[in-house]
């Protein structure tokens, strides 16, 4: 399967969510780290990347040889990170805490006989019908454009790789997170609710609640989080957006836990966590 070329964990136009961030940290640190495996010699080649809470890059770092990176103008806040091989091909991803005492972080990689994939299993229509050269192509152009903010040709090169392959589930997954970062909304929640029949993965479903919020549909939001967490049971992201719904739906009560379960990991949540429980 061609890997995923955007970071579509947890839409970018969470509009509750950005607001409770707090990107805008004045301070810059340095925030060093380590990656192990259990493969020795692994590292060689190896990138790791920040992404902030809107899926913006925030920094880029190379990997030396002992595992070891190190970013060294950035602000204290969640993040996104992303470890890709010699390959290009993306290892690993998880929300981090970057804090501003400048300590290091630890990254364990997972096994690569034991992993499950990161966008799931494939399904049969994307093995019957896998996406073309020239759909891979655009798919391709379209993370160079989005690395270098060009959102808008990103999603462009992305329309034309789902036009030429249908059925490539990981291109309109990215589509839709394109189209969050644009606020289509409505948009995105065709492409994400097309991502998830062809196949139905983690990023493309967590999007989908992030976009049924966002238009109004809190009920349609929580259903969602619910069938991520049945796959996942500690994805923050999609406790985040449970807990939102809830609260939306008034069910503060049922939406204090979800949020406290997300802010164990997204210290930016409290800020949410704080005013429900002041209602």
């Amino acid at each position: 399967m061609f890997p995923e070329f955007l970071r579509p964990l947890v839409a970018p136009a969470a509009v509750v969510l950005c607001a409770a961030a707090g990107f805008a940290q004045p301070d810059l640190i340095s925030w060093k780290g380590e990656l192990r495996s259990d493969s020795p010699g692994l590292f060689a080649g190896y990138t790791v990347k920040l992404y902030d809470l809107h899926h913006l890059r925030a920094g880029s770092a190379n990997v030396g040889l002992d595992g070891r990176f190190e970013f060294g103008q950035i602000t204290d806040g969640d993040y996104y990170l992303e470890v890709s091989d010699s390959a290009g091909r993306e290892v690993y991803q998880n929300l981090v805490h970057v804090s501003n005492n400048g300590g290091t972080g630890e990254i364990q990689l997972p096994n690569e006989t034991t992993a499950r994939p990161p966008s799931g299993p494939v399904s049969v229509a994307q093995l019957l019908h896998p996406p073309s050269a020239k759909a891979i192509a655009h798919a391709r152009a379209a993370q160079k454009l989005s690395e270098a903010g060009q959102y808008e040709r990103a999603a462009a090169e992305l329309e034309t790789a789902v036009r030429i392959s249908p059925d490539f589930a990981d291109a309109r997954t990215n589509l839709g997170a394109q189209y969050l970062r644009l606020g289509r909304y409505a948009d995105a929640l065709d492409q994400l609710q097309r991502a998830t029949e062809v196949q139905p993965s983690l990023p493309a479903l967590t999007d989908l609640a992030c976009a049924q919020l966002l238009l109004g549909r809190p009920a349609d939001a929580a259903a969602t989080a619910r069938r991520v967490l049945r796959l996942d049971a500690d994805n923050p992201p999609a406790q985040y957006f449970l807990g939102m719904a809830l609260a939306e739906s008034g069910s503060t009560a049922e939406a204090i836990p979800h949020l406290e379960k997300a802010a164990e990991t997204m210290p930016s949540v409290r800020m949410d966590l704080e005013r429900l429980r002041a209602r």
